[in-house]
């Protein structure tokens, strides 16, 4: 009975050692693939990694990685020379496949969600008298000084943002729903063209995170959601 008691602890204390040796391995090993990725994607700030499963030694073994969350506040994106800063970024990646000294790493899928406020919406589609924000029923509202037959006026409009190719961002579906005061919407001709000149129509990005694709744009209170997605991403190495 003793001896069995004996066996019993040290099946713990080797349980737990084993817990501790996979816990202190897996943390060297967010921290590395947090520095390749930032390398590798040229980010301007070093994203916070968690490898998922337990345990993590018999994945690196298998040298393939169920599951890894990704996630970084700041990063930078840009577009016709602008750039902009997306304020969260969050994704999770699955079935990343590794080499044992994790300097490459290419994942089946990912998925991700970013947030972009309107003033940074505004340094990418905008121009020098535009400004953006919410429009409400998933719009935007662009509000500015045009050039019209009458002279130059305020107003604002509401349009539509879209994705085209995974990585350009397009604006359409333009409303003029207000002027100046005093000026009756219907006295001047053209006006949804005169309010084209406040935005680009389309702007494409770079710099987008581990190699994702733009899947969604959708205009909220407070910023524009974004959502990525991606098959094969090569995300080092």
């Amino acid at each position: 009975m003793r001896a069995w008691h004996k066996l019993t602890i040290a099946l713990v204390i080797l349980v737990g050692l084993f817990v501790a040796a996979d816990r202190i391995a897996v943390g060297v090993a967010d921290d590395k693939v947090a520095e390749k990725i930032q390398s590798q994607q040229g980010l301007n700030v070093k994203p916070k990694v968690s490898i998922e499963g337990f345990p993590f030694l018999t994945q690196v073994a298998a040298k393939k990685l169920d599951k890894v969350k990704l996630s970084a506040d700041g990063l930078q994106i840009s577009g016709g020379g602008k750039t902009a800063t997306l304020q969260t970024f969050s994704a999770q990646i699955t079935g990343v496949r590794v080499n044992s000294s994790f300097s490459s790493a290419t994942a089946d899928s990912a998925a991700g969600t970013a947030l972009i406020s309107y003033a940074d919406i505004t340094s990418l589609i905008g121009n020098k008298d535009a400004a953006i924000s919410y429009g409400g029923n998933g719009k935007i509202k662009i509000s500015g000084k045009v050039d019209t037959p009458l002279g130059q006026v305020d107003g604002s409009a509401t349009a539509r943002l879209a994705v085209r190719g995974g990585d350009t961002v397009t604006v359409g579906d333009v409303s003029v729903n207000a002027l100046g005061s005093g000026i009756d919407l219907g006295s001047i001709p053209g006006l949804d063209t005169a309010f084209s000149s406040l935005f680009a129509t389309s702007q494409k990005l770079s710099g987008l995170p581990v190699g994702l694709s733009v899947q969604s744009v959708d205009p909220q209170p407070g910023g524009v959601a974004i959502s990525f997605t991606g098959h094969d991403v090569n995300l080092a190495g």
